[in-house]
C-alpha cells in the first residue's frame, strides 16, 4: 500500500498571483493578456482574445508577471466549484509571449524529482482542495482565493514513480474525454453546416411566433397558496434551459395545485426559451425530449408549443440559434445594468420565415440521425465521469 504524506503546499510549489492590469492600459497589438475566459475545458485558448499590453509595459513593470512554458495557471476568481476543473491548464510555446492577468495563479514546481506538475493539476481538481479551500471561503456559491489560502493548504504527496503512475491513469482518462467531447462539437457543427445548406438562402412564408404556435410563461414562486391542496412536481428553472440543449442534471421541484400542473404541464417535443438573462444569450431555447412526469415550468421560462403541421420543432430550435432570432432578441430586449429581457408581446412577434413542411421534415429525419450519434457518445462520457469520479475518490481522497 502507497504511503501518503500531507504536505505544506509551499514547500512544494512557487506561484504567483496576476497583476490588476486596467482596461486603460489594453491596446490592439503587443503582448497578449491571459484572462479566466482564456481558460477552457483543461487548456488555454488564446483564439478569441484580443487583449494585449504594449511591449514597453510588458517587459518594464510586468515582465515578473510573464509566463513561461509550462506554467501551470488556474482561474481563481468569480469562478463556480462546478466549473473550476475546467478552469486551468498548461502555458505551451506557441503561447508566448503571454502576460498574466488579474484573478489568475500559476504554479512552479519546486523539485520535479519530489512533485510532477501533473499530479499537483489533478490535486487542484480533487476534492480534497476544494474541502480546504471551502473552510477558508464559508459563505460563497463561487470560488475566490488568492495566495493567502493557498499558503494554509497542504498536498496528499506520494514518491514521484507512483504519482508518474497515476498521471498515467488520468491523462488517458481525460484525454478521451477531450476526444469525446471533441466528436460532439463536430456532430453539432455538422447540424449547424446542414441547417445553412437547406435554409440559408431559402424562401419562406414569412409569420410571426404567435400565429404557428401557443405560448404561455409558467408558475410563479412565493405566490399564495394557503389552504389550497398541492402536490410535489418537479419544474425547469432557468437553469436547466440552455443554447441549444435542456440540462436536466439537476430538476428542481415545487409545490403546486392540480389546475396549475394541468396548465403548466410540458409536453414531450415543447420549446423552452428563457425571458432573461446576458443580452448575448436572452431568448435562448432547446427543445425538451422527454420531460418527467408532470414536469412544469417557472415564470421566467416561456412554453412554446409549435404547430408542428406548419413548424417543426428541430427547426425552430436551430433557428433561435441563428443570426435573425439573435438579433431581434437583441433589438428587442430591455437591458438594465447587464441583464436583458423580453415579455410575452415581444415573443409572440419573433419574425419567423418559414419553409416547406417537406424540406422541415428532411431537416428533421437528419438530426434525428445525429442524434442517435450523440446519445451514443454521451452515454460514454457519463460513463467516463463515473470513471473519473472514483479514480480521483481513490487517489486523492
Amino acid at each position: 500500500m502507497e504511503i501518503y504524506k500531507l504536505t505544506p503546499l509551499t514547500s512544494l510549489v512557487w506561484f504567483q498571483e496576476g497583476p490588476g492590469v486596467r482596461n486603460t492600459q489594453y491596446t490592439n497589438s503587443g503582448v497578449k493578456l491571459l484572462n479566466v475566459a482564456n481558460l477552457i475545458d483543461g487548456h488555454i485558448d488564446l483564439s478569441t482574445s484580443n487583449r494585449y499590453i504594449a511591449e514597453e509595459e510588458a517587459y518594464g513593470r510586468y515582465r515578473h508577471f510573464l509566463c513561461d512554458k509550462g506554467d501551470l495557471v488556474i482561474a481563481s476568481s468569480g469562478i463556480k466549484v462546478d466549473y473550476f476543473d475546467k478552469k486551468m491548464g498548461f502555458v505551451r510555446q506557441e503561447h508566448l509571449p503571454l502576460c498574466m492577468n488579474t484573478s489568475t495563479i500559476r504554479f512552479k514546481v519546486l523539485d520535479k524529482n519530489i512533485l510532477n506538475i501533473r499530479y499537483f493539476m489533478y490535486f487542484l481538481k480533487s476534492n480534497f482542495f476544494k474541502s480546504q479551500l471551502s473552510k477558508q471561503i464559508t459563505g460563497s456559491a463561487q470560488l475566490n482565493f488568492g495566495p493567502s489560502h493557498l499558503k494554509r493548504m497542504i498536498v496528499p504527496l506520494i514518491n514521484i514513480d507512483y504519482q508518474n503512475h497515476i498521471c498515467g491513469i488520468l491523462d488517458k482518462v481525460y484525454e478521451l474525454e477531450y476526444k469525446l467531447q471533441t466528436e460532439l462539437t463536430l456532430l453539432n457543427q455538422l447540424v449547424k453546416s446542414r441547417f445553412l445548406e437547406m435554409f440559408g438562402m431559402s424562401e419562406g412564408i414569412d409569420k410571426h411566433l404567435e400565429d404557428v404556435a401557443d405560448i404561455c410563461s409558467g408558475i410563479t414562486k412565493g405566490r399564495k397558496v394557503l389552504g389550497l391542496e398541492l402536490r410535489e412536481v418537479p419544474y425547469m428553472a432557468v437553469s436547466n434551459v440552455k443554447m441549444g440543449y435542456i440540462d436536466l442534471s439537476t430538476v428542481k421541484t415545487i409545490m403546486a395545485t392540480e389546475n396549475e400542473i394541468e396548465q403548466y404541464r410540458l409536453f414531450p417535443n415543447d420549446i423552452l426559451m428563457t425571458e432573461g438573462g446576458d443580452p448575448d444569450k436572452v431568448g435562448r431555447g432547446a427543445i425538451i425530449r422527454n420531460p418527467p412526469k408532470d414536469c412544469i415550468h417557472q415564470n421566467h421560462i416561456f412554453r412554446v408549443r409549435l404547430h408542428k403541421d406548419v413548424l417543426l420543432p428541430e427547426f425552430f430550435e436551430e433557428y433561435l440559434q441563428g443570426n435573425s432570432a439573435r438579433r431581434y432578441f437583441l433589438k428587442a430586449a430591455k437591458q438594465t445594468t447587464g441583464i436583458a429581457s423580453i415579455n410575452m408581446k415581444q415573443l409572440r412577434a419573433l419574425p419567423v420565415k418559414i419553409p416547406p413542411i417537406k424540406v422541415q421534415i428532411q431537416y428533421s429525419d437528419f438530426v434525428h440521425q445525429v442524434d442517435k450519434s450523440k446519445m451514443a457518445i454521451q452515454k460514454s462520457l457519463d460513463e467516463l465521469e463515473t470513471l473519473k469520479k472514483s479514480l480521483m475518490q481513490t487517489y486523492f481522497g
